[in-house]
């Protein structure tokens, strides 16, 4: 039996190279669009780089825990790293205890 409480040997490999490749996409992206450089680029309110656009959704992703825009990179790695490290895992979407 797997003990999922147990931290992976390359947990923050695997976050890092997930954060790289998403980020890169993102740049690439608005690169092609011309967006590169525009001045309704939003910062990231977790890493604060500035590579949110508000009219291109691929570029961020909701926390769900204030619903606040973070870049596409920072959500891609919290994704991944909820599902390599489920103990980490908290209800915050209000669809677990204690809603009624």
């Amino acid at each position: 039996m797997v003990d999922d409480t147990e931290a992976h040997a390359d947990e923050e490999a695997v976050g890092s190279a997930v954060r790289d490749y998403m980020r890169s996409h993102v740049l690439d992206l608005l690169q092609r669009k011309g967006l590169a450089n525009s001045p309704d680029l939003q910062v990231c309110p977790r890493c604060g780089e500035r590579t949110i656009h508000p009219d291109v959704p691929a570029t961020y992703g909701v926390d769900r825990r204030d619903k606040s825009r973070v870049c596409a990179a920072c959500s891609a790695e919290s994704d991944v790293m909820k599902i390599m490290l489920p103990r980490f895992e908290v209800d915050i979407g209000g669809e677990g205890e204690g809603g009624g």
